[in-house]
């Protein structure tokens, strides 16, 4: 049976799909029993490291001992999460493996407990006292930037019964993202609605994407009201959630002596609030584009009676809409990715047949895509495949991810070996640049060249301009929630209607999905992360300028960058790379870019 071409509206049992579009998860524990007796290892780790409690500063050796036990303790702890997580979304309704991530998001806690002497100790020792240690102590050197960003945070770290007490009330404070989860991945059910040729279809999220681009725009309608009327119906539980989740932050900031939630997010990468507001400011000063491009939507798409967020994203060439197999798929990210050279291929071409990647949408399985893994096995890719288009950037870009990590894990320590969230999204998005300039190269057919362009300038869209969007939401709410403000669900419609006004123009119809549409972002639960897919995205147009230029200078400096991990401050291995984020300006030459597309855009629809 050819599964690799599925267009399926009902979503089909996990038994029915071919082990070759499976991800091998045997890879990190051959069997649950191996699981269950990796689990049995915590309690022993946890008690050897505890012996070291109040004397962790003792000696170079009781230090350089404690940090051994800690990269032990974390990477069998990983090892645990990574694979009863990856089992429970194949499926999320499968009660063992609800209960296997319940149990392993529970010793999360009593792990942390563990590890809650370590650093409020280290910190109480004086600088001069650690690096001398380092000094004589070879076995250190590998540790010098763990202790120098430990020691750079010294007046953020609590005492030990305080820091231990934080880590206890871990669960309760992981519980509004928890809660979301369930909510929005097991227990929520979309309406059917009629599709193009008449038949029922079940709305879900892996077909939403689709459903908005479908030529019949009373379809898009049915899809977007089928999906926002049902979330609207527990608009209130959503916002009691996410205003939990702000207070949750706010209370964490505060009680550590940051400036504010925004601060304390950005800190512990060391990233300047510069960058942070340097993006919102580069985005709100062209913010007019975007408004610009809804306005030829409206025209070229001839919506006199108005322009709504469903018809933002349907083609404006039709019959290019097709489909991709998975292995056309394959094919096209592979040749888009020639430039980076062949080490690069190698590894692509390893996670392509070495059971790394999760194919296709399954009954129960979680939705939308993701790269993850544990040190010491190979990176593993979540999909749910339809064969659009965007399936095939979705591929690209989850595969930026897995070789970032493959390449990061090779070349670095367990404790280097997970790069920052502000770096994570640059590699990824450097493939997908690389696809469309690949596919835009070939095009020649002119209806193409526009179907292209038009994807790229959605790709700005959806990165740049909407994560923006949500950045400066999650500012003004965490400011809001300082002031006591009680985020309900009627706040968070007015703040974001407000901002969507700001973005996207009068000219988008403001409808009763946008009054909601602030409480299905999952990302919110990770507060101040969506900013660094607007700085990733520029940061990888910048890169990818470079890739194509055939500079192998370039591309080598880009390896390097992939090999970096955690070895340096994120701020300072993109420097190395050649790149500086503080001041804005990869992002106001991104925003130059786009410019430049919508230019482009506009000339090719001339051309049809």
């Amino acid at each position: 049976m050819d599964q690799s071409n599925t267009n399926k509206e009902k979503k089909v049992s996990r038994s029915e799909i071919e082990d070759c579009f499976k991800w091998r998860l045997e890879d990190i524990f051959d069997c649950d029993e191996s699981w269950e007796k990796e689990f049995g290892r915590v309690d022993g780790i946890v008690e050897s490291l505890s012996a070291f409690r109040g004397r962790v500063v003792e000696s170079d050796e009781s230090l350089l001992s404690v940090l051994q036990l800690s990269d032990e303790l974390g990477l069998c702890f990983e090892r645990l999460y990574v694979y009863a997580h990856m089992r429970m979304h194949e499926d999320t309704r499968v009660a063992k493996y609800q209960e296997m991530s319940g149990r392993i998001e529970q010793m999360g806690s009593s792990v942390s407990a563990a590890h809650a002497f370590v650093v409020p100790e280290i910190v109480s020792a004086s600088p001069d006292v650690v690096w001398g240690f380092v000094e004589k102590n070879p076995g250190l050197a590998l540790y010098s930037h763990l202790l120098d960003d430990v020691l750079r945070l010294k007046k953020h770290v609590l005492s030990e019964s305080e820091e231990r007490l934080l880590a206890l009330f871990g669960d309760v404070a992981r519980t509004p993202r928890v809660v979301f989860g369930m909510f929005n991945d097991a227990d929520t059910v979309f309406p059917k609605i009629v599709g193009e040729d008449g038949s029922s279809v079940e709305v879900t999220h892996g077909n939403f994407g689709r459903l908005m681009k479908s030529k019949t725009r009373r379809v898009r309608r049915d899809a977007y009201e089928a999906l926002y009327a049902t979330y609207l119906k527990h608009k209130n539980t959503l916002a009691a959630l996410l205003n939990a989740s702000v207070r949750k932050e706010i209370v964490y900031s505060s009680v550590r002596g940051y400036e504010s939630p925004l601060h304390a997010a950005l800190m512990g990468d060391n990233i300047d609030v510069e960058v942070y507001f340097g993006l919102l400011d580069a985005v709100s000063s062209k913010t007019h584009l975007l408004c610009k491009y809804v306005k030829l939507r409206a025209e070229v798409l001839g919506l006199k009676d108005g322009i709504h967020k469903y018809d933002l994203s349907v083609p404006f060439v039709s019959d290019i809409d097709r489909t991709y197999s998975f292995d056309e798929a394959k094919s096209l990210v592979r040749d888009a990715l020639r430039p980076l050279g062949e080490k690069y291929l190698q590894i692509v071409d390893e996670g392509f047949s070495s059971g790394w990647i999760d194919v296709f949408e399954t009954e129960g399985k979680r939705s939308g895509g993701y790269s993850w893994g544990a040190f010491g096995t190979h990176p593993y890719i979540l999909l749910n495949f339809e064969g659009t288009l965007n399936d095939v950037f979705t591929l690209a870009h989850e595969m930026g991810h897995a070789v970032h990590s493959h390449l990061s894990m090779e070349s670095q320590p367990f404790v280097y070996a997970e790069y920052k969230i502000f770096l994570a999204e640059i590699a990824s998005t450097v493939n997908e640049v690389l696809l469309m300039r690949h596919l835009l190269s070939k095009a020649e057919d002119p209806a193409l060249k526009v179907f292209l362009l038009d994807h790229f300038v959605q790709q700005f869209r959806g990165t740049v301009f909407a994560q923006s969007l949500f950045a400066e939401f999650e500012k003004n709410i965490h400011e809001l929630g300082s002031k006591n403000v009680t985020l309900t669900a009627e706040v968070l419609a007015e703040q974001y209607g407000g901002l969507v006004e700001k973005y996207y123009g009068k000219d988008l119809l403001c409808d009763d999905g946008l009054s909601v549409e602030w409480g299905i972002v999952p990302h919110f639960y990770s507060p101040f992360y969506v900013y660094q897919y607007a700085t990733g995205f520029s940061a990888a147009l910048s890169f990818s300028e470079k890739i194509l230029s055939g500079d192998s200078e370039s591309v080598e400096r880009y390896f390097g960058f992939l090999r970096a991990g955690n070895s340096k401050y994120p701020l300072d291995v993109l420097r190395d790379a050649g790149l500086e984020m503080v001041g804005g300006s990869p992002v106001r030459q991104g925003l130059g870019v786009y410019e430049d597309l919508l230019s482009d855009l506009k000339h090719a629809l001339g051309n049809l």
